[in-house]
């Protein structure tokens, strides 16, 4: 799940289940002239932070 912020910034919501309860994490994606800079990955297995990666490629290439 994806939530701007402002223009340059916006917040990437994961949802992980442990011990029985689901826990929400956060990172930021923030847009520089420079390129995209990925602030903490999906919380989970690795398959939550590609489908995270290609989000971003898509959106920002």
């Amino acid at each position: 799940m994806l939530t701007k912020v402002n223009d340059k910034v916006w917040l990437h919501t994961s949802y992980h289940e442990w011990n029985g309860i689901t826990y929400d994490h956060n990172g930021l994606i923030v847009s520089t002239s420079k390129g995209v800079v990925l602030i903490d990955t999906a919380w989970g297995d690795t398959q939550k932070t590609e489908e995270l990666l290609q989000m971003i490629k898509k959106h920002w290439n």
